[in-house]
């Protein structure tokens, strides 16, 4: 049946007022369609309730009642407005401002879960909405996101206030599917006492808004099943678990903003839905406060840090007790250290030398000798030494260890007594540095450049060594030199495409922000519109830069202007924002000044696109000739001639032959083609 109703009133003038263009959307109360205001010469969306409910007299009643009441409430900006209803006809219908835009449901099947923030700004203006009505004491009775509408230029508005209290509280009300479902609401949204047969109020809005709110988190409603009664049940049983349950970094206050607006008890949610307001702002201002809700794991980074110095300790310690040891004088199996403290207080000197090089005392051997045996021990008195070139090399090898020990110590030592604390230079400026390090007897040098947020440009901002370390007299300093706070100045992106725009802010290390599209009738398709911040502002590495890509123009529906009057046709093209380019021609079945035909006939076009009408001149007339007193042959050539037929009568057959009189009379006005009588005489 809602089938039959859009065919048939497509292209219909409702109430003598209402042109029916196109079909918007079809809901479970009601179609909605695009319409124009003939009169005021404006769109309007028309919401037309299906005919079932428009059979119900007392339905009606309360529809106007209600109707009336939501149009009180069109004062404030986030609800939309009402400018008409009436029933005539079989019909039943409210004009309501035509907002170009999408639902709120179509934005979460296009862009998914919302988070927190972007969740809790949707909900400040439809909880805004509902305060205002609840404030006049209007219940709205259906909150679902179907019934939340965003304009093109992001405004959010709440539709359909006293429509389901006007169905709900119908005396007999229909019986269809469809509608026996609206008594309840929808069922992903009723509340538990709306459930249960109570009356609904201003805390079943509350409740619907908070699962709404669980919606835009989580991206589905927290009750499902597989039938309308399962997650009937559910409202009524079951309470809404928390969204970060299911997403993570959803902070706890909005977990705790759901859950007070969701309790099953109608008493224990917020009043209405301004204390519902007041604590999202509240939580939306303490989020802006601490962007970081979640807290960081049991290992913070400080923790780390700790932890790190705590093993540098430790290795330190161990390496000092190792260097603190008693040193062996000799290693029994592979090695002979022999420890050297040529200066009393200095640092003692090791020695390692090969264990071919070292014979301990009494332990000489001497092999193959050719007489005795092998084996037999040598008296190292009576027979000469086995090696004599080893040993001295040994000896003269430990005359020079010994030596380098006694210059290396003293070296050491007298350098300990002269050795200088590298200066704080960090802050200066070039000159400052080299004068404060030449007075301490040491020289400087720039080694490199880096950015500061904390040092101005042309300062020191590191040494290489670090103030407070030890070097000798005469030695060179390295420094960094601040570049300064880094910045980036934004470049100008405005009628690049997406990609152009983010390459050109990748490489100044900018980021893309949020990138969202509308239409524009300046700006071709895929090219950005607009940017925030604005080219040539200064902004840290890293920024975002938001930018607008236009998607096109707006496609315009081609308004139906054939019969209508000339000034109407063209005032409707007008509104409609194309042009009207207008031609007359002659016709003998359309009224003079109403349209014969347009070009094109339907379709769409875009703003400032010509749309060609033709207007009717009325038939083609002209005046009849005067052929009187001439001869019957050149009278009736001169009347076809001027486009008209013509019908002799003879009077006096044996006559001049001559026209005695005409009708019409000479000068008489007529449409070409009619029929001139001659008389002839």
């Amino acid at each position: 049946m809602g089938t039959a109703v859009t065919d048939t009133l497509i292209g219909q003038l409702v109430d003598g007022r209402y042109r029916v263009r196109a079909r918007i959307a079809r809901g479970g109360m009601a179609t909605v369609y695009e319409a124009s205001d003939e009169r005021l010469h404006r769109p309007v969306a028309l919401k037309v309730m299906h005919p079932d409910l428009a059979e119900d007299d007392e339905f009606v009643q309360r529809f106007i009642a209600e109707a009336r009441s939501a149009a009180a409430l069109s004062r404030d900006r986030t609800i939309v407005t009402v400018f008409d209803q009436g029933a005539s006809d079989g019909i039943v219908w409210l004009a309501l401002e035509l907002v170009q835009g999408h639902t709120l449901r179509q934005l979460m099947a296009e862009r998914g879960r919302l988070d927190a923030r972007t969740a809790l700004a949707v909900m400040d203006p439809v909880l805004t909405a509902l305060g205002a009505a609840h404030d006049a004491g209007i219940v709205h009775r259906d909150v679902k996101p179907e019934n939340v509408l965003i304009g093109d230029d992001g405004h959010v508005q709440v539709a359909d206030f006293g429509l389901a209290h006007a169905v709900s509280t119908a005396a007999q009300p229909p019986r269809s599917a469809a509608t026996r479902g609206l008594l309840l609401g929808t069922v992903a949204y009723i509340s538990p006492e709306q459930a249960l047969g109570q009356p609904a109020t201003q805390a079943s809005d509350v409740y619907a808004a908070g699962v709404m709110l669980f919606e835009l988190l989580t991206g589905h409603p927290p009750h499902d099943g597989p039938t309308d009664y399962v997650i009937v049940r559910k409202h009524v049983d079951e309470d809404v678990p928390h969204p970060s349950t299911e997403v993570d970094g959803v902070p706890a206050e909005v977990d705790a903003l759901v859950a007070m607006a969701t309790t099953r008890s109608p008493t224990e949610r917020f009043a209405d839905a301004g204390a519902f307001l007041g604590a999202v702002r509240r939580t939306r201002k303490a989020l802006e406060r601490d962007p970081s809700s979640r807290p960081t794991g049991p290992l913070t980074a400080l923790g780390a840090a700790a932890l790190g110095g705590a093993a540098l300790g430790a290795a330190a310690a161990s390496n000092t007790a190792q260097s603190q040891a008693p040193r062996s004088s000799t290693n029994p199996i592979n090695h002979s250290t022999t420890s050297l403290d040529p200066v009393p207080g200095g640092p003692s000197t090791q020695v390692t030398v090969p264990p071919s090089e070292v014979h301990p005392a009494g332990a000489g051997y001497v092999t193959g000798s050719g007489e005795g045996d092998a084996d037999d021990p040598v008296d190292p008195f009576t027979t000469p030494p086995a090696k004599p070139r080893a040993r001295r090399r040994v000896l003269r090898l430990l005359v020079m260890v010994l030596l380098v020990g006694l210059v290396g110590g003293g070296a050491w030592w007298w350098l300990q007594g002269r050795m200088i604390e590298t200066p704080a230079l960090v802050g200066m400026t070039l000159a400052q540095a080299e004068q404060v390090a030449a007075d301490d007897g040491l020289a400087v040098t720039v080694i490199g450049e880096e950015y500061s947020e904390s040092i101005p440009a042309e300062a020191v901002v590191a040494t290489d060594p670090s103030d407070g370390s030890s070097v000798a007299p005469g030695e060179t300093v390295g420094l960094v030199m601040s570049l300064g706070p880094e910045r980036y100045d934004v470049p100008a992106i405005t009628g690049l495409s997406r990609d152009d725009a983010q390459a050109a802010l990748d490489e100044l290390t900018l980021v893309t922000g949020e990138v969202t599209r509308r239409y524009s009738g300046d700006v071709a398709q895929g090219l950005v519109i607009s940017q925030d911040p604005g080219p040539g502002t200064e902004v840290k590495r890293g920024a975002e830069v938001s930018f607008v890509v236009s998607r096109g123009q707006r496609p315009i529906e081609v308004p139906d202007v054939v019969g209508k009057p000339q000034t109407d046709a063209v005032a409707e093209i007008e509104d409609a924002r194309l042009v009207a380019e207008i031609s007359e021609q002659f016709s003998d079945d359309v009224d003079k000044g109403r349209v014969i035909s347009q070009s094109p006939v339907d379709g769409t076009l875009f703003r400032g696109d010509t749309v060609s009408i033709v207007v009717s001149l009325g038939p083609e007339t002209i005046e009849v000739p005067d052929v009187e007193g001439r001869g019957a042959e050149e009278a009736k050539a001169t009347l076809e001639d001027a486009g008209l037929t013509v019908r002799t009568i003879v009077l006096l057959p044996a006559g001049p032959n001559d026209v005695l009189r005409q009708a019409p009379a000479e000068g008489s006005t007529v449409r070409v083609g009619s029929e001139v009588t001659i008389y002839i005489f």
